[in-house]
């Protein structure tokens, strides 16, 4: 299945099989896409998503979503501020 990922408010990521990510919690947005993925059932080696976990939900839900790698559910009304690492060179 190709799944498409999306950056939201704070550390908040969406998983969603929608290009236009439409169909993603407003609260967290705004949505913006960074990536696309074809995702199996049954995969591991994910170091950021559980496959199975997202799989699931989005046919449960028709999406997923993370805040710092951990699954939230829409109903969560509080994202934690973050404020975004700065990398230098040196």
């Amino acid at each position: 299945m190709y799944v498409y990922v999306f950056t939201g408010r704070g550390s908040v990521m969406g998983y969603s099989p929608e290009l236009s990510g439409i169909n993603l919690p407003e609260h967290f947005g705004p949505w913006v896409m960074t990536r696309a993925l074809t995702m199996v059932a049954g995969e591991t080696g994910r170091p950021t998503v559980d496959t199975d976990a997202c799989l699931g939900d989005i046919e449960q839900f028709g999406y997923h979503l993370t805040e710092r790698g951990m699954r939230i559910t829409a109903s969560e009304t509080v994202v934690p501020g973050t404020t975004p690492v700065r990398r230098m060179s040196a």
